[in-house]
């Protein structure tokens, strides 16, 4: 909770730059919305690099640095996200070790944008090449599928159910399989302000666990494609709370 306050202050000074502002036409909230990267059915390129903070139980903490490419083409994208680590055990005198997590690719597909619907298919792959200590030494796959409904022009749902599991993986590692229902509400304003709650019970089938993550979401468009975004994920479970920790993260894109 040490990192909480700080992105609290953040968050808050978002939202209230945030109420300010007035709702303009639907032309330029559905371009706001799109530049933002909230919606998986709107596709944009974009390139991004996000700094996060895990803070788990006790004097464990993770320093990370998570970047993105995403090649959108027609109602397709194709993205690469890596990953580099510094993890502190919390022992005195352990001091970090850094190293390079597994290499993402990911595929999508915005099949059906019509009216206030829209689908999406997509598919995320983790292929075991970070550094030891930092890979799941498994070919993770999260299959996924989007579905948005625009309330109104400055207010849209949408959910994503996922399946997680790794079809190659080493014969040490445990047994991946896991079920995520991403769900959100992102309210949008023509000035370019925008923010999102997303609630996301995840169940993980092959330890028996559930886990409920809350997550709040503030962010600006700014000129020129850019976009800056705060964000925070809170664990309810208090086990994944104590090992892995809540997330505190910020990030930057430029979409083109």
């Amino acid at each position: 909770m040490r990192y909480a306050i700080t992105f609290l202050l953040v968050l808050v000074t978002l939202l209230a730059r945030a109420q300010s502002d007035t709702t303009g036409q639907a032309a330029k909230l559905e371009e706001q919305r799109a530049q933002s990267g909230v919606d998986p059915t709107r596709v944009m390129s974009r390139v991004s690099y996000s700094p996060y903070v895990l803070d788990p139980s006790g004097d464990a903490v993770s320093f990370n640095n998570r970047f993105r490419y995403v090649l959108g083409l027609g109602s397709w994208s194709m993205g690469l996200r890596q990953e580099f680590s510094s993890v502190h055990s919390g022992e005195p005198g352990t001091g970090f070790t850094t190293g390079r997590g597994d290499l993402r690719l990911s595929v999508l597909n915005a099949f059906h944008v019509k009216g206030r619907t829209a689908f999406a298919a997509s598919a995320d792959l983790d292929m075991p090449t970070g550094s030891a200590g930092f890979t799941t030494n498994a070919a993770v796959l999260t299959l996924g599928l989007t579905y948005s409904y625009t309330i109104k022009p400055t207010l849209i749902f949408a959910c994503q159910p996922q399946y997680t599991f790794a079809p190659v993986k080493d014969a040490a590692v445990p047994d991946i399989s896991t079920v995520t229902l991403r769900s959100f509400l992102a309210h949008f304003r023509t000035s370019g302000w925008f923010y999102v709650f997303e609630p996301r019970p995840v169940f993980d089938l092959a330890n028996d666990n559930f886990d409920l993550v809350l997550s709040p979401i503030a962010g600006k468009n700014l000129a020129k494609g850019f976009s800056v975004v705060a964000l925070a994920e809170f664990h309810i479970d208090a086990d994944v709370r104590a090992s892995r920790g809540d997330q505190y993260q910020l990030g930057i894109s430029k979409n083109f």
